[in-house]
């Protein structure tokens, strides 16, 4: 019989915004980035938004299962993917509010399942066995498939993150930098122990409407990176040699 150690509570599900259920994710992978000068370029075209601080901590957990599958959907490319992870910000380890997200992603247009959650335990004090056993109760039926499936933590991925809002538009970009990957297989609970950095990685991620590439390329004139698949998943899956490609 089933015991909930936890008791979790939705408090915002935000799964019906229109820019999280349907939109593009464009991504730039750039290596020894100045970030002073990249702040300067979206400046220009955006505000900078703050939440807690002008500059975000955030921490995912991301899971897949013992293939990692989820992993190699995206090294493969595959049309029609998907990913889980809990998150928080801010802190070192989750207390009492974090979230709870599932990633699609259905060939060029992505969405997200996001929900706020808060618990009566601090999450840093769960087991990844009793995190996933509270989360049942209060999921929607068809978010419980993937819960099911994607049942291993494996890497926990962490950055500082800008944020910032194109004026005049519902264009959002982010930039993500620090980033720093914490294995997570095989561990009982959530731990920031033995860190692993990837070394001179920036990532600019946009935010656009499906239809809103000629947008972003105005906005962003002149500025030239390719554009590239990107995953700090992946790319922290591949420094843990948890799968062996170039992400």
């Amino acid at each position: 019989m089933l015991t909930i150690p936890a008791t979790f509570k939705v408090t915002d599900a935000t799964s019906t915004r229109a820019d999280l259920a349907k939109r593009k994710e464009l991504k730039f992978a750039i290596r020894h980035a100045d970030i002073a000068k990249l702040r300067h370029i979206l400046k220009g075209p955006a505000r900078s938004v703050s939440f807690a601080d002008r500059v975000s901590m955030v921490r995912s957990v991301y899971y897949d299962d013992y293939r990692m599958s989820a992993a190699h959907a995206n090294v493969d490319g595959l049309g029609r993917r998907e990913k889980l992870r809990i998150r928080w910000y801010d802190q070192i380890q989750p207390a009492n509010l974090f979230y709870f997200e599932r990633k699609w992603r259905h060939n060029r247009v992505s969405g997200k399942n996001r929900f706020e959650i808060k618990s009566d335990i601090p999450l840093a004090e769960l087991s990844y066995r009793e995190i996933r056993d509270s989360l049942e109760p209060v999921l929607p039926p068809e978010l419980l498939p993937p819960l099911w499936q994607y049942d291993e933590p494996t890497t926990l991925v962490e950055y500082k993150r800008e944020h910032f809002a194109a004026r005049q538009t519902n264009i959002r970009f982010t930039i993500d930098y620090d980033i720093r990957i914490y294995g997570q297989l095989g561990k009982p609970r959530i731990t920031t122990n033995f860190s692993c950095p990837l070394e001179d990685l920036v990532v600019l991620e946009c935010k656009i409407p499906v239809d809103g590439e000629r947008a972003l390329r105005d906005l962003l004139y002149p500025f030239s990176s390719r554009i590239t698949r990107c995953s700090k998943y992946v790319y922290g899956c591949q420094l843990l040699g948890l799968v062996d490609v170039d992400a």
